[in-house]
């Protein structure tokens, strides 16, 4: 369900428990909630998220334009570094802290979460647990370039794409484990220069394009599943790579897979 839509269903939530036949903005609908008797409804809490700068938790005017778009210019990412409260019922934290480059506060993602693209890319200071929740679809780049970020990770079953998930992150060296739906581990752990852990490629995969790419400290063995069917620089300048390669059966493509090692 994307943002819109949601907005639409509180708003027919509110007509339906009031009779009332009027629009209503975002900013209209925590007023028109509250001013519904007999309790019930939808909690307005659920769909905003609040940060707390020192005197309690208030609602965040910036934070507000980064769910299910991109964050409010006047937003400063450089530096920000506030507790966060995310509502139950947000969907989207894509590009939720990206840039947010001292921000190292703990992350609870809510079980409504669905898109984790690009939620800490460029955060180069955080590093904190993080638990991914069975209903996210997408981690794209959700890591990428978090420098100092070095946490185990679980990519739950529903994920279907990971690519660039820790690319650039020079910290990391974590257990990874990757959910049974993945199917893109494009450039997942490309450039991660610390990384160096043993990795169960899901049979579901059918991608892994450069997949450990530049990553100088990796070596361990890798056995490449059969849906496999594009290796293209997959262990490109990972100088530091000496182990047995199982290549599946449906591989089609392997330009450059060993080069420069």
């Amino acid at each position: 369900m994307n943002l819109y839509q949601t907005f639409t269903n509180i708003a027919d939530a509110i007509r339906a428990k009031t009779g009332w036949t009027n629009q209503f903005t975002p900013l209209e609908m925590p007023d028109a909630i509250n001013n519904i008797s007999g309790g019930g409804g939808v909690d307005p809490n659920d769909y905003k998220i609040f940060v707390n700068e020192g005197n309690g938790y208030v609602e965040s005017e910036a934070l507000k334009v980064s769910v299910g778009s991109e964050w409010n210019e006047s937003f400063n990412k450089k530096t920000f570094n506030y507790p966060v409260l995310i509502g139950n019922n947000v969907t989207n934290c894509f590009n939720m802290f990206a840039q947010a480059s001292i921000f190292n506060q703990p992350v609870t993602i809510p079980n409504s979460i669905t898109n984790c693209v690009s939620m800490f890319s460029q955060a180069w200071n955080f590093n904190q647990s993080v638990t991914i929740p069975e209903n996210v679809t997408n981690c794209t780049y959700m890591f990428n370039s978090a420098n100092n970020f070095n946490q185990p990770v679980t990519i739950p079953d529903n994920v279907t794409c990971c690519a660039q998930m820790f690319g650039f992150a020079s910290n990391f060296n974590q257990p990874v484990i990757i959910g049974n739906n993945v199917t893109n581990c494009d450039s997942m752990f490309s450039y991660a220069n610390n990384f160096n852990q043993p990795v169960t490629i899901p049979n579901s995969v059918i991608s892994c394009i450069a997949m450990f790419s530049q990553a100088s400290n990796f070596n361990q063995p890798v056995t490449i599943p059969d849906n496999v069917t594009n290796c293209i620089t997959m262990f490109y300048n990972a100088s530091n790579f000496n182990q047995p390669v199982t290549i599946g059966n449906n591989v089609t493509n392997c330009v450059s897979m060993f080069n420069k090692i």
